[in-house]
C-alpha cells in the first residue's frame, strides 16, 4: 500500500478575517478573502458499492496541499503504512452523538473500526453520554464543557493521561459543534498536540442558514419557541443582535480544527436536515445575496478553512440507496431528508465501506 500523507498539526494562531469592511457585500468579501463557491480540499464520493474519486483543487494560488491519501480497501491484516505507536501508547477515539442522541448512536462506526484496526490493543473508545439529556435545551458552550469534563474524567479513570499518544473525534450532526466547543476548554489543552483525526458526519458547522427544507425550518422554529432549545437558536445565528457576536461566529475565530492532522467532512445532498454547504464548510449562492448574514457567513468559512492549510482536508460526499417501502413513515422520512441523516449511523453498507476506505486516516 502507498505511504499515507501526514502533516504536522498547525501550532500558529488561527488566521481570521479580521474586522468586516464597512458596507462590503458578501460577494466583495469573498473575493477579498480569495474564497470561491465549492471551497477547497479533496473530494471523494461514496455510492452503493463503488468509489468515485475526484481530485478537487482550488483555482486560486494557495500553499501546496499534503499529498492525498487515495481511499483504498483496508483490512486489519494489511499493512497500514503508518509507523505503529510506541509500546505502552494508546489511540483514544471519542464518539460524540447529535441532537436527541445517545451514547449508542455511533456504535456501528465503533464496531467497524474495532474490527478493522490493525493494532487493536492500542485502541481505547469513549462513547460520549454526558449530553444525552441536554441537547434539546442547553447551549453548545455548556455541552462543550460537559464533553471536556467527560473526556478528562475518562483519561484519568483509564490512566491515559500520559499514554494517549493520539486522540481522534468521530462526530455526528450537532456532535461536530459540541466537539469543537469542547476543544477550546482548558481541561483539554494538554490534548491539543496529540489530536489526530476529526470526522464530521453531516455536522452543521455554518449553522442552519439557507436550508431548502421548510418542514425542518418550521420544526426548528417550534423547538426554539416552545422548548427553549438554545443550541437551535445558536445554529440559526439568532443568539445575538449582530451576526458577528453569535456563538458560531465566535467559535470560528478560535477554532481548534487546525490542530488535527486529518479533517474529514462527510456529507450527503440527500440529507436535508443539515444544509449541504454547512456540512462541507463551503460557500453557497444564497449567502452571496444575503445583506444580513452573508458577510458573517463568508467570514466564518474563511476563519475555519484558512488555518487548515497544514492539515489533510477531505470532503466525502455520500449517496445512499433509496429506500423502497410502502410504509408512510418511511416515505415521509425519505421525502424530508431525515433518512439520509440517520443513515450515517445505521446503514451498514455505508459504515463498512467508509471505515474500510478511510482506515488509513484512523490509525
Amino acid at each position: 500500500t502507498a505511504e499515507p500523507a501526514t502533516a504536522e498539526p498547525a501550532t500558529a494562531e488561527p488566521a481570521t478575517a479580521g474586522p468586516l469592511p464597512e458596507g462590503a457585500t458578501p460577494l466583495e468579501l469573498a473575493r477579498r478573502l480569495g474564497l470561491e463557491l465549492g471551497g477547497k480540499g479533496r473530494d471523494y464520493g461514496l455510492r452503493a458499492g463503488e468509489l468515485e474519486h475526484q481530485a478537487a483543487r482550488s483555482a486560486r494560488a494557495a500553499p501546496a496541499w499534503p499529498e492525498p491519501v487515495t481511499p483504498r480497501l483496508s483490512l486489519s491484516w494489511m499493512p497500514s503504512g503508518r509507523s505503529p505507536l510506541p509500546p505502552g501508547k494508546h489511540h483514544l477515539y471519542v464518539f460524540v452523538h447529535g441532537f436527541h442522541g445517545n451514547a449508542l448512536d455511533l456504535r456501528g462506526f465503533r464496531n467497524q473500526l474495532a474490527l478493522l484496526l490493525p493494532d487493536k490493543s492500542c485502541a481505547r473508545f469513549l462513547m460520549s453520554s454526558s449530553n444525552e439529556d441536554f441537547t434539546a435545551t442547553s447551549s453548545f458552550e455548556e455541552m462543550g464543557e460537559n464533553l471536556a469534563n467527560e473526556v478528562r474524567a475518562f483519561l484519568r479513570s483509564e490512566s491515559l493521561d500520559q499514554s494517549a499518544a493520539r486522540v481522534s473525534f468521530v462526530c455526528h450532526s450537532f456532535g461536530s459543534i459540541i466537539a469543537r466547543a469542547a476543544l477550546r476548554k482548558p481541561q483539554l489543552e494538554a490534548l491539543l498536540p496529540r489530536l489526530h483525526t476529526y470526522i464530521s458526519l453531516s455536522g452543521p458547522h455554518l449553522g442552519m442558514l439557507y436550508t431548502s427544507n421548510m418542514l425542518v425550518e418550521l420544526g426548528v422554529w417550534g423547538l426554539r419557541k416552545w422548548k427553549n432549545a438554545q443550541c437551535l437558536t445558536e445554529l440559526s445565528l439568532k443568539d445575538a443582535k449582530q451576526p458577528t457576536d453569535t456563538f458560531l461566529y465566535t467559535l470560528s475565530k478560535g477554532d481548534m480544527l487546525a490542530r488535527f492532522t486529518n479533517v474529514l467532512l462527510v456529507s450527503s445532498a440527500e440529507d436535508r436536515y443539515v444544509p449541504h454547504h454547512s456540512a462541507r464548510l463551503q460557500l453557497c449562492p444564497e449567502a452571496m445575496h444575503d445583506p444580513r448574514f452573508g458577510t458573517a457567513f463568508v467570514s466564518m468559512v474563511h476563519n475555519i478553512l484558512s488555518p487548515l492549510q497544514c492539515s489533510n482536508l477531505v470532503h466525502v460526499d455520500v449517496s445512499f440507496l433509496p429506500l423502497i417501502s410502502t410504509k408512510l413513515v418511511h416515505q415521509l422520512d425519505q421525502a424530508i431528508g431525515r433518512k439520509a441523516h440517520i443513515d450515517f449511523l445505521e446503514q451498514q453498507a455505508f459504515l463498512q465501506m467508509f471505515v474500510q476506505m478511510y482506515l488509513s486516516y484512523l490509525v
